[in-house]
């Protein structure tokens, strides 16, 4: 941990280095937006020094985000709040509970319960 917190500190301490150069170069909108980002560029550092769990990437929730993206963003696809939420609370079940979502499959979707849709036209 100590090299950690060793790491992070020359890392903060290089990127005002770096911007101070931007500086000289006139490159100030850079610098500033350097300055105003450098504690966000060694978050998942300090979490890691602080004994927080830090997962190894991010992937799963990329892919949960990019499949709510992929079945909302339809042009004419209009989301209750209601049905978005639903939506939202499968794919959340499907990707971070796996057992739990095959009994809910199993239940809703086996061939002695035929699953009812109901359909609105306005």
């Amino acid at each position: 941990m100590e090299r950690l917190k060793w790491r992070i500190n020359k890392t903060l301490v290089d990127l005002e280095e770096l911007a101070k150069e931007l500086v000289e170069d006139g490159l100030t909108s850079a610098a500033k937006f350097l300055r105003n980002s450098a504690n966000y560029l060694v978050t998942f550092a300090k979490l890691a020094v602080k004994g927080m769990e830090v997962p190894y990437t991010n992937n799963l929730i990329e892919r949960l985000m990019g499949e709510i993206a992929k079945r909302v963003k339809n042009k004419w696809m209009h989301w209750s709040t209601q049905g978005l939420e639903n939506l939202l609370n499968i794919l959340l079940v499907r990707y971070c509970n796996k057992q739990l979502f095959g009994e809910i499959k199993e239940k809703y979707l086996s061939q002695g319960n035929k699953p009812l849709i109901q359909v609105t036209i306005t």
